[in-house]
């Protein structure tokens, strides 16, 4: 039995490195773990807390004159929270004319929903639209990903947190190569999401739109980034508390 253990993970030794360096599996492109019990923080292996934040645009027209106070209202925001241990923030932009058609086909489909359910033969008008949209825009994207690390606290804080967590863990299941289900410290997950309600809060104080997407709207949106072609629209990753699929 021994020898057959043995066996078997060198073989997965193996077939993870080649994984990693043909990048076919998921943690080849971002590493995280699990998410934390309110569904919407995400783990990373090392025990800090993520959470994304869209960026939906502006609530009023800034001129000129307007811009710069505009900016330096948003940059003493930023600055404030990075000033501090432990929090950081990373900025991602995607532009991609490619999904423009699948981008307008969602806004539409309330549209060709309520036209259908009233017997309307709107659909001509409707493919108009998207045509002549998709001849002019592009999917454009803006996300925060707001991080929080146990840089954070003390040399013994840190150490407290490990121990709680450590703790958490010893009723959970382990393997080599699964997932570390165990939530963060309690301690780490007050602190970010203090952060996260300070830096929207900012935000919103600047008529700036924003959206903390929850867990499954986040891996949604980054699967959609890496794998755009083969991802529906519709794809919801299996998180802890998720009721299990059913396959024949």
């Amino acid at each position: 039995m021994g020898i057959v253990d043995g066996i078997g993970g060198i073989a997965a030794d193996i077939l993870m490195g080649l994984g990693s360096v043909f990048r076919v599996g998921g943690n080849s492109y971002i590493e995280l773990e699990t998410c934390e019990d309110d569904l919407k923080t995400l783990v990373r292996p090392d025990g800090t807390l993520s959470t994304l934040v869209r960026i939906d645009g502006v609530q009023k027209v800034l001129g000129p004159h307007e811009m710069p106070d505009f900016l330096a209202g948003i940059e003493s925001k930023f600055d404030s929270i990075l000033s501090r241990p432990g929090f950081s923030i990373d900025i991602v932009i995607q532009r991609d004319p490619d999904m423009i058609g699948r981008t307008i086909e969602a806004a539409l489909a309330p549209a060709r929903a309520t036209a259908e359910r009233l017997g309307l033969d709107a659909g001509w008008i409707l493919d108009s639209r998207r045509d002549a949209l998709m001849s002019y825009c592009a999917s454009e994207t803006v996300w925060l990903v707001l991080n929080t690390n146990y840089e954070r606290f003390t040399s013994v804080e840190t150490k407290r947190a490990n121990q709680e967590r450590n703790e958490k863990g010893r009723t959970l299941p382990h393997g080599k190569y699964a997932q570390n289900m165990t939530p963060s410290a309690s301690n780490l997950y007050s602190a970010h999401t203090a952060m996260v309600s300070e830096l929207l809060d900012g935000l919103a104080n600047h008529d700036v739109l924003t959206r903390e997407l929850t867990a499954h709207e986040a891996l949604l949106e980054m699967r959609l980034c890496l794998d755009p072609g083969s991802t529906s629209f519709k794809w919801r990753a299996l998180l802890p508390g998720d009721p299990l699929p059913t396959r024949m």
